[in-house]
């Protein structure tokens, strides 16, 4: 697994240390924010994103929620090693072990 440093950006924002941002391994903290992002909501790479809250509830369908999971994480340059949604569209639980690749 490639190893990929980043400023820490946690649900109450930034994370400081000693004054300075705090750099972590960063390869959890981008697939959550790749779930959570909508398409097109990163400039730079406009068609990733899966924006996860648009699944709750909706007609789009579990099988659709799985493959834009793989779809996103695969030009993310991440390897799913397992990806399990249970649960009904109303209500899903995401399993996920993936890796950035080397």
């Amino acid at each position: 697994m490639a190893t990929v440093k980043d400023i820490s950006v946690k649900e109450d924002g930034l994370q400081f240390k000693n004054g300075d941002f705090l750099i972590e391994l960063s390869n959890n903290m981008h697939i959550q924010h790749i779930l959570q992002a909508n398409t097109g909501q990163y400039y730079q790479y406009p068609l990733i994103g899966v924006g996860i809250r648009n699944y709750i509830k909706s007609p789009m369908g579990i099988l659709n929620l799985r493959k834009n999971i793989r779809l996103n994480f695969e030009s993310d340059n991440v390897k799913i090693n397992h990806l399990d949604v249970v649960g009904t569209i109303d209500d899903f639980t995401i399993n996920l072990d993936a890796e950035r690749k080397s």
